[in-house]
């Protein structure tokens, strides 16, 4: 009989040991997504560094709008 209960209490402690050791799950974080702002301009400039919010014409020469290349990109493409 005293056998069973320390075989009882045995199980008992390592049985809450176990369930206090367990991490707490907590659900993934999103992460934030950075989107960069996509202008078009005129690649012959016609109004200098104007740009647009969508893909079209140039009001002036009528040429098809490009997407601006930011100065960072710009720069790392140079060959100095």
């Amino acid at each position: 009989m005293k056998k069973n209960l320390i075989i009882i209490a045995i199980i008992l402690v390592s049985s809450f040991s176990v369930i206090s050791c367990k991490k707490e799950k907590t659900a993934p974080q999103k992460e934030e997504v950075v989107t960069e702002k996509v202008a078009y301009q005129c690649p012959m400039k016609c109004e200098d560094e104007k740009t647009y919010d969508k893909e079209g014409t140039c009001p002036v020469c009528k040429m098809k709008l490009k997407e601006k290349v930011s100065e960072e990109e710009n720069h790392d493409h140079k060959d100095h």
